[in-house]
């Protein structure tokens, strides 16, 4: 058997079913391939969002927080989603605040 670095098409199903079935109860699941595709300029994530096969780059990180920060907003009671960044730090800025 080989060895998995990344989940196959079964695993991503398996858990795409596990957050559809509990989804009243505000569980849900972010497909990051098809998230970070939208960035590629061949609509497949590569080298502008991964150092290699598996692991993110600055890029991919900054990416992938932004989606998870904006699927969290939506989760938020309505007076905190209007008190919520409406302008999310930029990758710039970020790098510099982490050094």
């Amino acid at each position: 058997m080989p060895c998995r670095f990344r989940a196959d098409a079964a695993i991503n199903a398996a858990v795409q079913r596990v957050a559809a079935r509990h989804s009243s109860e505000r569980v849900v699941s972010i497909d990051s391939a098809q998230q970070l595709a939208a960035f590629a300029p061949s609509r497949v994530p590569g080298r502008e969002s991964f150092f290699e096969h598996v692991h993110p780059n600055f890029e991919g990180n900054y990416r992938l927080g932004r989606i998870l920060a904006e699927t969290v907003v939506s989760f938020l009671p309505e007076p905190a989603r209007r008190d919520a960044a409406a302008d999310w730090a930029d990758p710039d800025l970020c790098a510099r605040w982490l050094g």
